[in-house]
């Protein structure tokens, strides 16, 4: 967890806006939650995830079910929100739960937000389904986001009463792209084709802060920022 943790500080200070970080099940008992809770506010992260799934879940894939008993996520929801100061605290509700039960998995949710959670995570078939675990969670929602189902637009997320987005693709599309590049570059020695999918020069300066660093370079008396020298 505390690499976890140490990761999404490095994220945290380069950038100017707060971060949502998913910390697994931050800890998994109450104690453990406290505490890291408490480190992840003071690395500066903004809004912390954490999930019911047990340890043996999380380590095998799924392959093999099974979430914390709602009485002990709740009480790690109040290790959380008795630790942090500000930090928002997303409470992620796996479903369907051991009985593949939506109504079970809505009343866990429901008791994660009267527990203290700033918003509950969980993933439901349809939007229409979002709207009426709304009206029984009663705290802003989060959920995947840009599938058939539920598309990444914020019309869309108002309609489903979804307050927080997350986009699962994008890490695997990433690595798809990558995955491309590197079969082409064995097939072919060149990297052609993947090239056209990378970043333009304008994107790449604009990612990398390159104007803003040049800037202080001028103030400095530096080479630019592109120069090996600064």
């Amino acid at each position: 967890m505390s690499e976890i943790i140490d990761y999404n500080s490095v994220i945290a200070s380069n950038v100017d806006i707060p971060i949502l970080a998913d910390v697994d099940d931050f800890g998994a008992t109450p104690l453990n939650v406290y505490r890291f809770a408490k480190q992840a506010e003071r690395a500066g992260i903004g809004c912390a995830a954490f999930d019911d799934r047990m340890p043996l879940n999380r380590a095998t894939a799924y392959s093999v079910p099974g979430v914390f008993p709602k009485d002990r996520m709740i009480d790690n929801i109040h290790a959380a929100a008795d630790a942090r100061t500000d930090m928002v605290l997303i409470a992620r509700c796996l479903a369907p739960t051991p009985n593949n039960s939506y109504t079970e998995m809505l009343d866990r949710a429901a008791a994660y937000a009267e527990a203290g959670a700033d918003a509950v995570w969980i993933g439901l078939p349809t939007a229409q389904d979002y709207v009426k675990a709304a009206d029984v969670i009663k705290k802003p929602l989060m959920a995947v986001i840009g599938g058939a189902n539920l598309p990444a637009t914020a019309e869309a997320m108002k309609a489903a009463r979804i307050a927080v987005g997350q986009s699962a693709s994008m890490v695997n599309i990433a690595l798809g792209a990558v995955d491309k590049a590197l079969a082409e570059l064995k097939a072919t020695g060149r990297m052609a084709e993947a090239q056209k999918g990378a970043l333009s020069r304008a994107t790449s300066q604009k990612v990398e802060r390159v104007e803003e660093l040049n800037a202080r370079s001028r103030k400095y008396n530096l080479p630019r920022a592109s120069a090996s020298e600064r």
